[in-house]
């Protein structure tokens, strides 16, 4: 115990194996009461029972204990079954605030407009620089545009990729999202995965030429 008290950085590798939400809770539970842990990685993908059975309780994880160390959280929740109640208490990820890297992959869970909107109040605006996450073929529309445009909050970003393959965009919903990210002054490098979705691709070009005004930035769009 004392050993594990002592933890500074720590990859968990639970893929497909079954858990429950009831289980991740437990897990939740121990993790937040790891006082000097620095780097979190959980593999959750896969599992497909969590989004089924119950909301995850995020406050477990997300303690005032973690947040005074934790600097980098990645979390891979895609194919999870995941909603938008699943995510309700993840805003509690805005009091980490020495978190600099956020990882989230929830890919291929319906978690539409309404679970974004409690990712993006989760961000920890004033401290993130790297931020990657994964909405990939979760139900999002135009609606969420307005929610996602709260990335123009992090005003330390520096390296941001956004996966929004496989949703209901339009090229008026992009335009919106572009105006809020040419204002990241301190972004340098940024990717927005667009694909599999009803985009003509003189709307993806519009896109990527707005993103193309920020200075100093290299910005992929695909």
């Amino acid at each position: 115990i004392a050993a594990a008290l002592q933890l500074r950085e720590l990859l968990l590798n639970l893929q497909a194996n079954g858990l429950q939400a009831t289980g991740v809770n437990v897990l939740w539970r121990t993790l937040g009461s790891l006082p000097c842990l620095r780097v979190l990685t959980v593999q959750l993908c896969g599992n497909a029972r969590i989004g089924v059975d119950s909301s995850l309780r995020w406050s477990d994880l997300l303690t005032a204990s973690l947040g005074q160390s934790l600097t980098s959280l990645c979390l891979d929740l895609s194919l999870t079954n995941l909603t938008a109640d699943s995510l309700l208490g993840f805003q509690a990820c805005a009091a980490l605030t020495r978190l600099t890297t956020l990882g989230l992959d929830l890919e291929v869970n319906q978690i539409g407009d309404v679970g974004v909107s409690h990712v993006m109040e989760g961000l920890p605006v004033n401290s993130l620089s790297f931020l990657a996450v994964n909405l990939g073929y979760t139900g999002l529309s135009d609606a969420s545009v307005s929610v996602l445009s709260r990335l123009r909050e992090c005003r330390g970003l520096v390296t941001l990729d956004l996966g929004l393959v496989g949703n209901s965009f339009t090229g008026h919903g992009l335009a919106l999202l572009g105006d809020a990210l040419r204002r990241l002054s301190r972004l340098r490098v940024v990717s927005v995965q667009l694909g599999g979705g009803d985009l003509e691709e003189d709307e993806l070009r519009t896109f990527s030429g707005v993103l193309s005004t920020i200075p100093e930035c290299a910005a992929t769009v695909v």
